[in-house]
């Protein structure tokens, strides 16, 4: 019997594989045969398959695409973590890098944020379980789990909270600002140990990856084949046009902030999602801005980067339940739950997981401030710890699993008073 399911699970896999490698095969412009090549890669993490070197025929590349497929050749020498970094060097996206190989092993989607949210919104839980990836330069989060229905906000409550229907978890736990999703494709690979790994990556309008799906069970298969066949783009092309994102908005000078009217609107909110609107965007200054201006009983600097390793490692020794939010220029992705001890990976990055295979990496380079926040809320303060990079964008937040209504927990606070400062 067990024999016959390892059959039917290979059967399966193969039969899928054939079936999307065709649909491949039905736009290759070079009159080749397809192949899907063999990756290297890990799945906790964003990243493009380690494809072979093979790259278009010189005869099929519109003018400039030769030297582009030279940098994508020289990409995919390079490590995981690197590969972002010197993409965005040659001045390539992670986009281009999908794109190359649309007609290998990766098909296009259609284009715009329809695409995206009509999948996330209506199909995502058919897919059954999952790992869902986010990440930014310098954290990425891989969560392992079956999504559930989405929960649809009220429309006034979407404007209000300026963001769109999406999944509340756990344990996918998303929330996608649509507006600029762009670019969808679906790829399939082969892992190191042969097994066929089937995923959806979206990308936003400048070729950033906001968000990848693998998916993980057999049961998956079906509505992924559903899925490609209902959004495939009719023009399987490899072009890619990004649009340029806006310059970011000069800082305000703090002589020309009203500081005791921000700190009155610190202390009279009673939601931490009014933050945004009633501090930041009300006496239009940036959020670190804001806090230096708030004062030390509402934001408090520490010693970067030990405080991170002390936060975590006391709450992997508490056994804390805590949440971490990992955002994005279209998308946040949250863990909830307990965690094991750090541990420090190649590279620099720091490296904490849990018992059903969910990974946190933060790169320790690219930590330029890390602060204690705390917010007022209708069930008294709430505490969070926001780390930021040399830009000033927040790349991970860390607050208290806590139950709803319910205040933060003791432990939690006096885990946070512990923690070294600045």
């Amino acid at each position: 019997m067990t024999r016959s399911r390892h059959l039917f699970a290979a059967l399966a896999s193969l039969s899928a594989a054939a079936l999307l490698l065709t649909a491949c095969n039905t736009t290759d412009t070079t009159g080749a045969p397809s192949q899907v090549a063999s990756t290297a890669g890990t799945s906790d993490a964003i990243a493009p398959a380690q494809t072979s070197l093979d790259l278009p025929a010189a005869s099929t590349l519109s003018a400039g695409t030769r030297s582009t497929a030279e940098k994508i050749g020289h990409l995919q020498t390079v490590g995981r973590h690197e590969r972002v970094r010197e993409a965005t060097r040659l001045g390539l996206s992670e986009a281009h890098l999908f794109a190359a190989d649309v007609g290998k092993n990766v098909i296009r989607l259609k284009d715009g944020r329809e695409t995206a949210l009509e999948i996330l919104n209506r199909r995502l839980h058919e897919l059954g379980r999952l790992r869902a990836s986010a990440r930014n330069d310098d954290v990425s989060l891989s969560v392992i789990g079956t999504p559930r229905p989405p929960r649809l906000i009220p429309a006034t409550e979407e404007r209000e909270a300026r963001t769109f229907p999406g999944y509340f978890g756990p344990p996918i736990d998303l929330r996608p600002d649509f507006s600029n999703w762009q670019f969808t494709f679906a790829q399939i690979t082969f892992t190191r140990d042969g097994q066929v790994q089937r995923s959806l990556t979206f990308f936003d309008n400048q070729g950033r990856a906001v968000q990848r799906l693998i998916i993980d069970t057999l049961d998956g298969i079906p509505a992924f084949e559903q899925i490609i066949q209902d959004f495939r783009a009719e023009t399987q092309s490899s072009e890619i046009v990004l649009t340029p994102e806006e310059p970011a908005d000069p800082i305000r000078p703090d002589a020309q902030v009203d500081v005791p009217s921000l700190i009155a609107a610190w202390d009279a909110i009673t939601d931490v999602h009014q933050f945004s609107t009633a501090v930041l965007a009300k006496h239009d200054v940036t959020r670190l801005q804001a806090l230096r201006l708030a004062g030390p009983e509402r934001a408090q600097r520490l010693d970067s980067p030990k405080a991170l390793n002390a936060l975590l490692s006391a709450a992997a020794h508490e056994k804390l339940e805590i949440m971490a939010f990992v955002s994005n220029s279209a998308n946040t992705q949250i863990f909830t739950g307990k965690i094991e001890a750090p541990t420090k990976a190649r590279g620099g990055w720091l490296r904490v997981g849990d018992e059903h295979g969910a990974s946190l990496s933060i790169n320790e380079a690219g930590i330029d401030q890390i602060w204690l926040v705390k917010k007022p809320s209708s069930i008294g303060i709430l505490s969070t710890v926001e780390v930021y990079n040399a830009k000033g964008e927040v790349i991970v937040q860390f607050y208290s699993k806590r139950e709803p209504r319910k205040p933060e927990s003791d432990t939690w606070r006096a885990l946070l008073a512990k923690l070294p400062k600045a």
